[in-house]
């Protein structure tokens, strides 16, 4: 039974670093728009800069995010399927 809730509890922290991940992109996005793009004295060229960071920094960490998150699911679906086949054989 522990052999089969081991591939589970990775998949679970693994979602919950995943999700640290995105929590950790959007308090990062809230603090550039609070500070940076909020301030009265920001010029069109900063506002420009800041949205080109924000773009920027969304790929760099949503993408990789995104694939870790699609790879655990396929793993976790697989592993669902190998203990189900294995329940049916038995």
């Amino acid at each position: 039974m522990k052999e089969n809730l081991r591939p589970f509890s990775l998949l679970i922290v693994s979602g919950l670093i995943d999700a640290g991940f995105i929590l950790l992109w959007v308090i990062t996005q809230l603090l550039v728009l609070g500070l940076v793009v909020q301030t009265p004295l920001v010029s069109w060229l900063s506002i420009w800069m800041v949205l080109v960071f924000q773009f920027v920094f969304a790929i760099s960490t949503l993408v990789p995010v995104a694939l870790y998150l699609i790879r655990d699911l396929t793993i976790g679906i697989r592993k669902w399927a190998e203990i189900r086949e294995g329940i049916e054989r038995s």
